[in-house]
């Protein structure tokens, strides 16, 4: 449960530093990044509304923890935020560079 309460968190905390139209475009790529087999992305509908909060407590309960941390990486880098995916990557190793 802490792992999950962390990981939502810090998701929360990188997806705010997105301005709308980049969350947005975030949102966007979410809907169709490749992902691993067997795992399906979240359906459009279901975060076209969500704000940074939402959409983080959505990444975790539809991927799991750490891969949702993955999933979000993954799609910063696609949306040329990787100064973002870069400190995330960081934060959930435990070191701090902010």
């Amino acid at each position: 449960m802490a792992l999950y309460k962390m990981a939502r968190e810090q998701l929360a905390n990188s997806l705010q530093e997105l301005v709308d139209e980049e969350l947005k475009k975030f949102k966007s790529k979410l809907t169709y990044v490749k992902l691993k087999k067997r795992i399906n992305n979240i359906p459009k509908g279901k975060i076209i509304d969500a704000d940074s909060e939402d959409l983080a407590e959505i990444l975790v309960q539809h991927y799991g923890s750490d891969y949702a941390v993955k999933v979000v990486l993954k799609v910063l880098k696609k949306i040329d935020q990787r100064s973002l995916a870069e400190i995330l990557h960081h934060e959930i190793k435990g070191e701090s560079i902010r």
